[in-house]
């Protein structure tokens, strides 16, 4: 500090100037690790919101292939026919509800392609009860089963359309 000091008179400009000097560098620091900060935590958040909306969408296909499967495997009693109804409704809810959380064409293809074998199977599991009571009317067993048959096959294509939203990058 010697070119501030001259033959013992300070100059207080020069002192004054490299104060403000360093306080402005400080700041500066200060506002650029703020900077960094608050872009790694919209980083974060962008992580998390992307998690966050793969986790709905995996639960919501995973409400549907249980749905499939479960109507799939059940033998077609009168239970059952309360049971599909029940899955019916369920369905068409999550045909809607999809809408939020994948694009409309998923939730159109749900809602049109199988939501209505739902409907059909559990009409089916009531002429199969009447047919059982009397022996007069053929019993639609194997159109049951196609119709079975059927929702799995639009829940395999329902699931290559879902397929690239199901990552959790998308």
């Amino acid at each position: 500090m010697f070119w501030i000091c001259t033959e013992a008179a300070i100059d207080w400009k020069a002192v004054s100037a490299v104060g403000q000097l360093t306080l402005g560098l400080a700041v500066g620091y200060v506002a650029f690790r703020q900077w960094r900060t608050a872009q790694a935590q919209a980083e974060t958040a962008r992580r998390k919101l992307r998690a966050d909306l793969f986790d709905r969408r995996f639960a919501a296909y995973r409400r549907i292939v249980d749905i499939c499967d479960a109507i799939y495997d059940m033998p077609g009693t009168i239970e059952d026919h309360r049971f599909v109804l029940e899955k019916w409704m369920e369905l068409e809810r999550l045909s809607k509800e999809i809408g939020w959380i994948f694009d409309a064409e998923i939730s159109r293809y749900a809602a049109e392609e199988m939501v209505p074998y739902t409907w059909e199977i559990s009409a089916l599991i009531s002429v199969l009860e009447e047919c059982k009571s009397d022996p007069d009317i053929p019993v639609p067993e194997l159109t049951l089963l196609k119709a079975k048959v059927v929702l799995q096959q639009r829940l395999g294509e329902l699931t290559k359309l879902m397929d690239p939203y199901l990552k959790v990058g998308h």
